[in-house]
């Protein structure tokens, strides 16, 4: 994979004001010319280094059944924040498969360009009204979780794809499997893992229990379904539980 940093375009089109190359690809080329390149490329991409920077996406499994992102294949604007600075209104999508985070901007040449962001940079990232943040709460190690945040209590969402390679005869040579979820609770500045109904219970005491199950029961939730709605509201009545 072929590495085009946006930095490295800037540098080339300074040294080439600068020193004014000439017979460049064969054509006459001053650097008054070179010059109103470089402003024109300053236009384009309204140069903030600390965001349009990254490593070119190319897709690696083209043709194969499903894909790598989070919920459907397209970009959105969300919100992103590298270091200590917040963007918006950024065109991005998340690959749950290789846990990273790929931003679509216009290109020099104008038309759209896809760049991986650098993980390291990111702190976290909100898209589709979810809230991604860089975390190690569990034995994944540090990666994106999904925050939601019930007050005192907050869940983590740990969203994974794997891919497989296909048997289907005459059909593609891979597929993405659905989005896969780990669930972990917040609680009392400890990180618990729960799957169920039964182990998100087993997480409170003993006098709490019999009010949290008839919770669930009263708004008929699946942990397996759960929405990131009724998640909320459940955080909410566990919080609020008397000491």
């Amino acid at each position: 994979m072929a590495i085009f940093s946006v930095t490295m375009l800037r540098t080339f089109f300074i040294l080439l004001a600068i020193f004014g190359f000439s017979n460049l690809m064969g054509q006459e080329s001053g650097p008054a010319q070179m010059l109103k390149d470089y402003q024109q490329f300053e236009k384009l991409y309204g140069l903030d280094q600390n965001l349009v920077n990254g490593i070119r996406y190319i897709p690696e499994y083209p043709g194969s059944d499903g894909h790598p992102f989070l919920d459907e294949e397209h970009f959105s604007y969300g919100t992103i924040q590298i270091g200590p600075k917040n963007y918006s209104n950024v065109l991005i999508a998340y690959n749950v498969y290789k846990q990273n985070v790929i931003m679509q901007y216009t290109s020099f040449a104008g038309g759209p360009e896809m760049i991986i962001l650098p993980n390291q940079h990111i702190q976290s990232f909100q898209l589709d009204l979810r809230k991604f943040e860089k975390l190690d709460p569990g034995a994944e190690g540090e990666k994106y979780y999904q925050v939601i945040d019930g007050g005192g209590l907050k869940c983590y969402y740990y969203w994974t794809k794997v891919l497989n390679r296909s048997t289907s005869p005459g059909g593609s040579f891979y597929n993405f499997s659905s989005l896969k979820r780990k669930s972990y609770l917040l609680k009392k500045g400890e990180v618990y893992f729960f799957k169920s109904k039964g182990s998100f219970i087993g997480l409170f005491e003993s006098q709490y229990k019999k009010a949290i199950k008839s919770y669930f029961r009263e708004n008929r939730i699946r942990m397996k379904l759960i929405s990131d709605k009724k998640m909320i509201g459940l955080l909410k009545f566990c919080n609020e539980l008397p000491e």
